[in-house]
């Protein structure tokens, strides 16, 4: 089973991108994050603030005739979101709205671009 990566954009469309089998990203599902602070009575008191779900350092293949380069760059540009699906080989899949965040950048020795993705909510598994 190989991992793949799908952005559907509402202007874009859908494009699947294959996932480099040794590619070792991370996976923050999003919701919230909880800071505590001690009060002046030695209680404690937690915050919780929301935070963007993440998956970051994706090395997909880029293929340059059929246009992914300018695909990833148009849904980096774009104002709107995409829904975002990202299938591991270890059977799980996970799927949330929102974009690719930081730079686009294509790698000529392997045929890859390296992107983190980020959105509001959380991601969900499928």
């Amino acid at each position: 089973m190989s991992l793949y990566l799908s952005i559907n954009h509402e202007d874009l469309g859908l494009r699947s991108f294959e996932i480099k089998a040794d590619n070792s990203a991370t996976i923050d599902l999003g919701g919230y994050t909880t800071e505590r602070e001690i009060t002046g009575a030695g209680s404690a008191i937690v915050k919780r603030n929301r935070k963007v779900w993440q998956i970051e350092s994706v090395d997909v293949f880029c293929d340059i005739e059929a246009g992914d380069l300018e695909y990833l760059q148009g849904t980096l540009t774009s104002r709107k979101e995409a829904v975002i699906t990202y299938q591991h080989d270890d059977g799980f899949t996970y799927s949330g709205t929102g974009g690719i965040a930081g730079d686009v950048k294509y790698n000529t020795a392997d045929k890859t671009v390296s992107i983190n993705l980020s959105g509001g909510g959380m991601l969900t598994k499928i």
